[in-house]
């Protein structure tokens, strides 16, 4: 197993990476997760190099999401810091919205693109769903809030486990 190594992009943008031969993969992740939710993912590439994100607000990267352009721009930067060209693209849930714009933005920096869960493909979220996430704070919320709202987000309600519950809270409030 290839081993991880860390950096960051001139914006601030917080990087995961591991070097590796063929086709590079960045992997995004969607609202209230952060780029290690992707890991078994990329561990189920073993020779790839991979890079997995973590979004602004998410994870090690302070700040907030902001427009989806000047996102895209960012991980653009954070190719330029890893010094990849035309990596595979994996975007989840939100990530698949940046994957996306970033696709429209500058499509000789995009290899592939694969969307698990983007919804769509508007590149923007509506406003109403921004509004929900900018007031529904999880750091602010209950252990039974979360178990909620996670419910209500997946599939398959027992995949929002306690372990996965309680990672998330600690996550966003400053723990690990």
């Amino acid at each position: 197993m290839r081993s991880w190594h860390r950096a960051e992009a001139p914006s601030g943008l917080a990087l995961r990476w591991r070097p590796g031969a063929g086709q590079p993969v960045v992997g995004l992740h969607g609202l209230g997760s952060r780029g290690e939710d992707l890991l078994a993912l990329a561990e189920a590439l073993p020779g790839a190099p991979v890079a997995l994100i973590d979004l602004p607000g998410f994870g090690a990267t302070p700040g907030s999401v902001g427009d989806l352009a000047g996102l895209a721009e960012h991980l653009l930067e954070a190719l330029d810091v890893l010094r990849w060209e035309r990596p595979v693209w994996l975007g989840c849930s939100f990530g698949g919205h940046v994957a996306l714009r970033v696709s429209l933005d500058a499509p000789e920096r995009v290899g592939a693109l694969v969307l698990a869960d983007s919804g769509g493909l508007d590149p923007a979220p509506a406003p109403e769903l921004r509004a929900l996430f900018a007031a529904q704070a999880l750091a602010q919320r209950s252990e039974e809030d979360v178990a909620r709202a996670l419910d209500a987000l997946v599939a398959r309600p027992c995949a929002a486990t306690r372990a996965y519950r309680a990672r998330r809270l600690a996550s966003h409030s400053g723990g690990s």
